[in-house]
């Protein structure tokens, strides 16, 4: 790897770890505990996407803050397209998630 960009863990949670050579351009827009936002540009084909890596915050009533923040680069760069990888850590409704006494 020619380059990378390290977002450190607290204890035992979190850390985000980008790493990447030479065949690709990296452009940051944004970088915190829970998310890395950034446009790649493949060198050889000149072709850009958006890349957003996220550790989602562990109760799912504050991931709202990672996906507003993810809605405004998409919004911002409506022709390109984005992958999102990680661990989202989010539920839609409060019902998906179920317990159990067994």
């Amino acid at each position: 790897m020619d380059d990378s960009l390290v977002v450190s863990s607290r204890g035992r949670s979190g850390g985000l770890w980008l790493m990447w050579n030479h065949e690709v351009q990296i452009s940051m827009h944004s970088s915190n505990f829970h998310l890395i936002i950034t446009t790649i540009t493949i060198r050889a084909t000149n072709q850009r996407f958006g890349l957003v890596f996220i550790y989602g915050y562990p109760y799912h009533r504050q991931t709202n803050i990672i996906w507003e923040q993810i809605a405004k680069f998409v919004y911002d760069n409506d022709n390109l397209p984005v992958l999102c990888i990680g661990d989202m850590n989010d539920l839609l409704y409060d019902d998906d998630k179920k317990y159990s006494s067994n």
